[in-house]
């Protein structure tokens, strides 16, 4: 992201030029925009964010081929909830189980199977109730979103940028000389947080705005007849979560309003 973190190693042996990781023993520095960028910062971020959210103990909601494994949680336990087919007499069926109660028994966790066809109705319910008199709600949703992105927070950042190159410079030259730097060192971190803080929050701000856009989208082409069939796509397009508490099902839509089925 054009970033440079100096001193990472450093060398210990002038005469074989050995070097070794730096754990603390010499001072290293952090300077922003010290070469030209592969990727934007902010899209750096949102990968950083992404990555921890992949992390090995998610790592099978995301690599699921069902869209419902990422959105279907249990109210009991917290995991999520995986497909099944079920085998009766010849005859196959197709529910959704607790995952924890799939893995540790029936004992570990008291969360009701449902059938996916009553879960696939459920859902359908859910969009088309969401959907009664959200045109007005979301325009007016809209307009506050796009006042809030006309905050101009890009000369926020070009300030700090500007704070930050003069007291990066007078890092490098007090550590030159020998002086202390724990001061200027400080203040360029703090600058550093408030920098990466507004970038967020101008990016929150653009995904809110991406998804209220979708969600018109999606209202603009059903109108007023509503949907007849369940649908990945819808599901992905809307919804952020699904908890399932018995048969009982609580639906939050991306633009944070929910509906219990």
């Amino acid at each position: 992201m054009g970033d440079a973190l100096l001193q990472k190693t450093y060398t210990v042996d002038f005469l074989n030029k050995k070097r070794i990781k730096n754990d603390g023993a010499v001072p290293q520095y952090y300077v922003e925009n010290s070469h030209e960028a592969i990727i934007p910062k902010d899209i750096f971020l949102q990968v950083q964010e992404q990555l921890k959210k992949r992390s090995s103990k998610n790592k099978r909601c995301h690599s699921s081929l069902y869209v419902l494994t990422n959105k279907v949680k249990c109210s009991n336990c917290g995991n999520i909830y995986r497909r099944v087919t079920w085998k009766n007499r010849g005859q196959k069926e197709v529910v959704w189980r607790c995952l924890t109660r799939i893995e540790k028994g029936p004992e570990s966790c008291h969360a009701e199977t449902i059938k996916e066809e009553i879960l696939h109705n459920k859902i359908l319910e859910a969009i088309n109730n969401y959907s009664i008199n959200q045109k007005e709600l979301l325009g007016t949703l809209q307009k506050n979103i796009e006042s809030v992105l006309g905050e101009d927070s890009k000369k926020e950042i070009e300030k700090l940028e500007e704070k930050m190159y003069i007291l990066q410079n007078e890092l490098v030259d007090f550590a030159k000389k020998g002086k202390d730097y724990a001061e200027p060192e400080k203040e360029l971190r703090e600058l550093r947080t408030q920098k990466q803080n507004i970038i967020l929050k101008s990016e929150n701000r653009r995904n809110i705005d991406i998804r209220l856009r979708v969600i018109q989208e999606y209202l603009e082409e059903i109108g007023n007849q509503g949907i007849t069939e369940y649908s990945d796509d819808l599901v992905k397009r809307l919804i952020d979560k699904i908890e399932i508490n018995r048969e009982k099902l609580t639906v939050e839509f991306k633009d944070s309003k929910i509906i219990s089925i």
